[in-house]
């Protein structure tokens, strides 16, 4: 016995939208890879150009920012005593609607201040929550909050003093 599956117009709709959903997580999990490697990498531009114009950054006891400029700005300054650094993002998941989605994911940073003496580091992990918003640029974080849960190393090279 086989089976006859009749496509019709309602089936092909759903298929669409499923893959449409699948291709923007693909998406989102894409820009929040190049969001690591360009904050790594020291590329303030285009690690900004993850955020949209008016994009909201809640970093908790290290505060709040608005706007990708000056996300841009107090970011590269508080990562600017590091000479090398690990973004890591573990468990990362979004949610999809329309135009809209949200994510959640677990960060662990490395900064390093001196490559010669990598001993000496500064950490700090705890989840993301995340909103995007798609635009004529892609997907682009709209809102960002990371509560710090942990951090280990040097205070004095910690981040957002």
């Amino acid at each position: 016995m086989t089976d006859h599956t009749v496509i019709t117009d309602d089936l092909v709709e759903q298929l669409t939208q499923r893959i449409r959903v699948l291709e923007d997580k693909e998406a989102l999990s894409s820009l929040m890879n190049r969001y690591c490697r360009t904050a790594d990498e020291n590329d303030w531009e285009g690690w900004s150009r993850c955020f949209t114009e008016n994009a909201d950054f809640d970093f908790g006891p290290f505060g709040q920012h608005h706007g990708r400029e000056e996300i841009r700005e107090v970011c590269e300054a508080a990562e600017a005593p590091y000479l090398d650094k690990q973004h890591s993002m573990t468990n990362m998941q979004f949610e999809v609607d329309g135009d809209t989605a949200r994510g959640t994911a677990y960060l662990w940073f490395a900064g390093v201040p001196d490559p010669l003496n990598p001993l000496h580091h500064y950490d700090i992990g705890g989840p993301y929550r995340w909103e995007f918003q798609r635009t004529d640029e892609g997907w682009l974080l709209s809102r960002m909050n990371l509560r710090i849960v942990w951090t280990q190393g040097d205070a004095d090279a910690s981040v957002f003093d």
